[in-house]
């Protein structure tokens, strides 16, 4: 059997206490782990984003952080996590297959030792060209389709939707979409809408990000439709 194959076992509901430290507002664990997708161009703040939930909450609330990223050891946006020197961040500059493999082979061996202890954030930050490949986008699928069931929660930015694929897009549980132009907006539309039609969504993805960094954050579980659709987490402005 390859690492990949992820064998059937039962799943355990954990809740961990630690949870409780991730500021109201911002995505968090309920049922083994969250899929969270960041959609934006270049330069619109994804990685920022990233590193200022870890440092306000997740670094705390989960056991490990393992970050994946070709330019991690050359971007200066990582250098507050560097500096923050917390025991359980993880960095890696190669984004391969082999890397991906690893990674979810060893969280479920942690999941299967001992759940409890094995609470782990995954960020994907704008691998680029890994996923365009064929089987890249095979290996993405499997952390975003069954990581969650070994208590691993995936944080994955891109710059395109073409980079996503349909089971991606069905499996994120949680989303923040920076401005994107008009054929972009229209795709993702059609995913994204829920209770509005398509054209709604993408004036309200206008509307949300008209100012630079301002993201539209999409929770499409929210109890009640008017907290579907927030600005930079918690803003009301529909």
């Amino acid at each position: 059997m390859t690492a990949f194959e992820l064998k059937a076992v039962k799943f355990k509901s954990l809740v961990k206490k630690n949870y409780d430290l991730i500021p109201e507002g911002l995505p968090r664990p309920t049922h083994g782990g969250f899929a969270f997708t960041l959609l934006g161009k270049r330069k619109s703040g994804k990685t920022n984003l990233i590193c200022n939930m870890i440092l306000s909450g997740y670094a705390k609330a989960f056991d490990s952080i393992i970050i994946l990223n070709s330019t991690v050891f050359l971007d200066p946006t990582w250098e507050s996590l560097k500096e923050a020197k917390r025991a359980n961040n993880y960095f890696f500059d190669k984004v391969t297959n082999f890397t991906l493999l690893n990674i979810l082979q060893k969280q479920k061996e942690t999941y299967l030792d001992n759940p409890k202890k094995s609470a782990t954030l995954l960020v994907l930050d704008d691998a680029g060209n890994f996923f365009c490949a064929k089987e890249a986008k095979k290996f993405v699928d499997i952390s975003y389709s069954t990581a969650r069931q070994y208590n691993c929660s995936i944080l994955c930015s891109v710059q395109s939707v073409n980079m996503l694929t349909g089971l991606q897009l069905s499996n994120t549980q949680y989303w923040a979409i920076w401005s994107l132009d008009g054929k972009a907006s229209k795709k993702i539309a059609d995913d994204l809408s829920y209770h509005l039609t398509p054209r709604q969504f993408e004036q309200l993805l206008q509307k949300a990000t008209q100012k630079k960094y301002e993201f539209l954050y999409v929770y499409p579980e929210a109890d009640e439709d008017k907290d579907i659709f927030k600005r930079n987490f918690t803003e009301d402005f529909t």
